[in-house]
This record gives C-alpha cells, sequence and structure tokens, in this order.
C-alpha cells in the first residue's frame, strides 16, 4: 500500500516528467520492474525517462531497487532514469552512478543528481510502451480501450454513426 506521500511525490514526478514534455503514465510495468513513473519523450527522439519515488532509506535500499540500478546497464528502464525522494533523504554519492537525484523541497523539485543517458534498445522500448499504453493509467483499464469508448462517446453525442 502506497502512503499519501508516495502518491503526492508520484504525482509530483509525473508532472515533472510532463513539463519536460514526456508522454508519462504511473505504475507502469517494464522489463526490470514497476516504474513509479514511465514517460516517453515527444520531442527528444523518443527518449524515455524513469522515476522512482522513494519516501524512507528502508525503501530505497529495498532489493526491489538494488535490481532496477543492476539491471540499468544491460536493461534499463528508461533512458534517464531518477530516483525522487524528500530533501535530504539520499544522497547524491548514495545513487547507482547512471542514476540521478530529484528532491523535493515541498514547493519545487531540485536536481542534486543528472541522470546519465543510457542506451535502451527499440525491444525494451516497445515492451515498456505496449504496457504504457495497456496499463499505465492507474484504472486498471487499458488506455487504448479508454480512447476507443471515448471516442464512440463522442461521436454517439454528436450523432455521428
Amino acid at each position: 500500500m502506497r502512503s499519501d506521500l508516495h502518491k503526492e511525490l508520484q504525482s509530483i514526478g509525473r508532472k515533472y516528467a510532463l513539463n519536460k514534455t514526456y508522454w508519462v503514465a504511473e505504475e507502469v510495468p517494464t522489463t526490470c520492474g514497476v516504474c513509479d513513473v514511465w514517460g516517453i519523450s515527444r520531442s527528444l527522439d523518443y527518449a524515455t525517462i524513469a522515476i522512482e519515488v522513494k519516501v524512507s532509506k528502508q525503501d530505497y535500499r529495498s532489493q526491489s531497487q538494488k535490481d532496477k540500478e543492476r539491471y540499468t546497464v544491460n536493461n534499463p528502464m528508461g533512458n534517464t532514469n531518477y530516483v525522487l525522494c524528500p530533501s535530504g533523504l539520499i544522497r547524491s554519492e548514495e545513487i547507482h552512478e547512471l542514476w540521478g537525484l530529484l528532491w523535493w523541497n515541498g514547493e519545487r523539485i531540485v536536481n542534486k543528481k543528472p541522470a546519465q543517458f543510457v542506451a535502451c534498445d527499440d525491444k525494451h522500448k516497445l515492451m515498456t510502451l505496449i504496457n504504457f499504453l495497456n496499463n499505465g493509467n492507474n484504472t486498471h483499464k487499458p488506455i487504448l480501450d479508454i480512447l476507443y469508448v471515448t471516442e464512440i462517446e463522442e461521436r454517439q453525442s454528436s450523432g455521428d454513426p
């Protein structure tokens, strides 16, 4: 069960990625685990971003996080991978060398350590994108289904067949 702080930071992470021109979703299954916020760029040659929210040291030190960091070299969640946490919870030197660190200070995000760009092959991007389209909307209904139903409802309300 996600805490209220985790949900708040996840929403802040989503807005951060949106402001950087990514299409984003929360709780997206990737090839190396579920990602709190995942996005694909509209303007950066389809680069991807992954943001993992951490609200405690224990959460950061979990096996799940260790696995995600270990897989970054050969099977990254995104081209850029970040940990987002409350200010001061995690220090830059604790973060994997390829990962970036974002702090939330209660008013804005502070980039404490930029993420290094990691190559991500098209197959992994495609697999994550499929999950993004089918699962990345927190309604447990595929986005494609929602778009299709919405389109049908709009046609019906306008009188189109």
